[in-house]
């Protein structure tokens, strides 16, 4: 199977992705149990892909396989909207790295996710399905409206949708949505629109077209698991009583917790949490990114 990181070394609170970044790979590394090695891309600034694959190198081989990837060679027409925010970037280069992956599906992930626990392809496409978590749509009605405007549908706000990464995503539907795109400018003419999400723009296509419940396996299906582990932190408050024991016990559910680089808590504390739960003495240093910044 594949995955997709896009990664953004500088700029405010970025400084700190390549730490995020290595603490994800390693905890892919320690977890993926698939038959073959997960092949993680990681698309990165075209500026920056010489200091993301040193910074990363240390955690390839074994059951990871490490792709550094420039983001203009997934999607060369970045070049011609440099001014579009990172957010819609990094947006895009998860729809577009159908281009880049082997397989059906794949999974999206951020530098602020992490992996808690033994997976493989069967436990992330249970019987030939996407393992999906569901959120309501009505608490990110703007995202929905926003992308039901772009694509001429209803967002259909009584129901449910795919929540944020962690995701995994249908590569048949994301060419689809690619070639619908390319009617209204391809990845440029998306970067000039806002609203949108990445997520709530696939989820109302794949809607229209038929497609959602073909691939992605429903909110009721009992046989599921999750992506998104609950214990999973967004805010300075919720770190401060975070447990990551919690998520990472034996009969815990999920996969990942999301340590939410919005909530503004420096790597190193996490790791202080975190890194006893893997139970190896592993010690923040070795995990630490900024060493690569600095070009130490």
């Amino acid at each position: 199977m594949d995955a997709v990181l896009p990664l953004k070394l500088y700029g405010d609170w970025n400084d700190h992705d390549l730490t995020r970044a290595r603490i994800l790979c390693f905890s892919l590394r320690r977890f993926w149990a698939g038959e073959a090695p997960l092949c993680l891309h990681v698309i990165a600034r075209d500026a920056e892909r010489g200091t993301v694959e040193q910074g990363l190198a240390e955690f390839a081989g074994g059951r990871l396989a490490i792709e550094v990837v420039a983001e203009t060679a997934l999607v060369p027409t970045l070049a011609e909207v440099p001014g579009a925010s990172g957010w819609y970037r990094q947006q895009v280069i998860k729809l577009a790295a159908h281009r880049l992956v082997a397989g059906w599906a794949y999974l999206t992930l951020d530098a602020d996710v992490v992996c808690i626990r033994r997976i493989d392809e069967s436990t992330l496409l249970p019987d030939g399905r996407i393992l999906t978590d569901w959120e309501r749509r009505v608490l990110h009605a703007d995202w929905w409206e926003a992308s039901a405007s772009l694509l001429g549908v209803l967002p259909g706000l009584d129901g449910v949708g795919l929540k944020p990464t962690p995701a995994i995503l249908s590569t048949a539907i994301c060419q689809r949505l690619e070639s619908w795109l390319d009617g209204i400018g391809g990845w440029a003419g998306l970067l000039v629109r806002t609203g949108w999400t990445e997520y709530t723009l696939y989820n109302l296509f794949a809607d229209r077209h038929g497609l959602t419940a073909v691939f992605h396996a429903g909110e009721t299906d009992e046989r599921r698991g999750l992506l998104r582990a609950h214990y999973s932190f967004s805010s300075r408050a919720e770190f401060e009583q975070w447990k990551p024991e919690r998520a990472m016990a034996p009969d815990g559910r999920g996969c990942f917790i999301v340590c939410n680089s919005s909530a503004r808590v420096d790597p190193a504390e996490i790791w202080a949490r975190l890194g006893p739960c893997f139970g190896d003495e592993v010690s923040f240093p070795a995990l630490d990114g900024r060493r690569f910044l600095e070009g130490e």
